[in-house]
């Protein structure tokens, strides 16, 4: 297999900025839940779950992600050591089937199947949908994590907002309910299928937002599909809620690059209640 050193460079950025020690073409490894990796609360985010899945998915294989899901099965909280394996379940030509199995001391954590696939220059590309027009990052405020009004910029942040910035970009015109925002990451580029999952866990809280329900939820499963690959500091992320019912909702999502280029589709399953309810 020839490997670009380009990606391999991508990929070891990817996996030094969620403290993930593996190497390229290894199947195990481990990571630290680091304080930048979990929730404000201080569990592991599921975002960073499925991007360590997809970081160790790509290392492994040496090729970038096609399509990853994760469906969490335990709680991890701050300085756990989590163990990180990859299977092959399959290798052919040009893609290649995995499997990868987070755990910590305590049991499982999370666990991904996806794809990843070596560069077909034989294939064929469309686009079937287009980016919002929506104000530039830079013109937009920061995004209320409330719902109440109550962001105050330099406030102390905790969890993946030490190094998360997002910015509330509202998307106009008819059609279905719908959020946007902008989101970045510090340091590294935002636009990498592992960086994309790691900002785009915001499912749960559009279905409550777009619900007009004071509320939260607890993810099922988070998955990525990557399409195209563009350098970009900004994403956008345009968020849907397509239903809850049950105790239980359903989001789908867009990610977009600055420059209009589609870099993934997400969807989302969470547990989802008003917060006077949880118990």
């Amino acid at each position: 297999m020839t490997v670009d050193p380009h990606a391999a460079a991508a990929r070891a950025a990817d996996r030094a900025f969620f403290g993930l020690e593996l190497g390229e073409g290894e199947t195990t490894g481990r990571a630290i839940a680091a304080p930048h990796v979990l929730t404000p609360d201080g569990r592991l985010y599921g975002g960073s779950a499925l991007a360590l899945s997809i970081a160790a998915m790509e290392a492994a294989t040496q090729r970038r992600i096609v399509w990853a899901t994760a469906q969490f099965a335990g709680v991890s909280s701050a300085g756990a050591e989590l163990t990180v394996r990859v299977d092959v379940l399959a290798a052919g030509r040009r893609s290649t089937q995995a499997a990868v199995h987070v755990t910590d001391v305590s049991g499982p954590v999370c666990t991904a199947l996806g794809a990843t696939a070596s560069p077909d220059d034989e294939g064929f590309r469309a686009s079937f949908a287009s980016m919002p027009a929506v104000d530039p990052p830079t013109d937009c405020p920061p995004f209320d994590f409330s719902g109440r009004g109550a962001t105050v910029v330099g406030a102390p942040q905790r969890g993946y907002m030490l190094v998360c910035e997002f910015r509330a970009a509202p998307i106009p015109g008819d059609g279905p309910p719908r959020r946007g925002m902008w989101a970045r990451t510090d340091g590294i580029a935002t636009s990498r299928p592992a960086c994309t999952a790691f900002v785009g866990d915001m499912l749960p809280m559009t279905i409550s937002r777009l619900a007009g329900v004071d509320g939260a939820g607890v993810s099922l499963d988070n998955t990525l599909r990557a399409v195209g690959a563009a350098e970009s500091e900004w994403v956008l992320l345009e968020l849907r809620a397509d239903g809850a019912a049950a105790g239980y909702g359903h989001g789908t999502g867009f990610v977009w690059a600055q420059d209009g280029t589609l870099l993934a589709v997400l969807s989302q399953s969470a547990r989802m209640r008003p917060y006077d309810r949880w118990r």
